[in-house]
């Protein structure tokens, strides 16, 4: 039983913040260029929020801004 449950937490989906789950729909040339912007040693994050927040993406700046500098809970590369 508690053998179980342990493995049904071992085999769930890894956890993803809402820009994470957003970003994975999108296609595949958008979520180059956000790894790309991953990447990017000095970005303006405020910049980008502000210009991606025009498109009425489903996520705070908060999640966003987290993700960006790598601090929230999707999986780390």
């Amino acid at each position: 039983m508690l053998a179980d449950l342990l493995l049904q937490h071992l085999n769930d989906a890894k956890p993803q913040c809402m820009f994470g789950k957003w970003l994975v729909e999108q296609e595949d040339a958008i979520q180059d260029l956000f790894n790309q912007l991953m990447q990017k040693e000095k970005k303006n994050i405020s910049a980008i929020w502000s210009d991606l927040n025009s498109t009425g993406v489903p996520f705070k700046s908060s999640t966003f801004k987290a993700h960006m500098r790598g601090d929230c809970s999707c999986p780390k590369q």
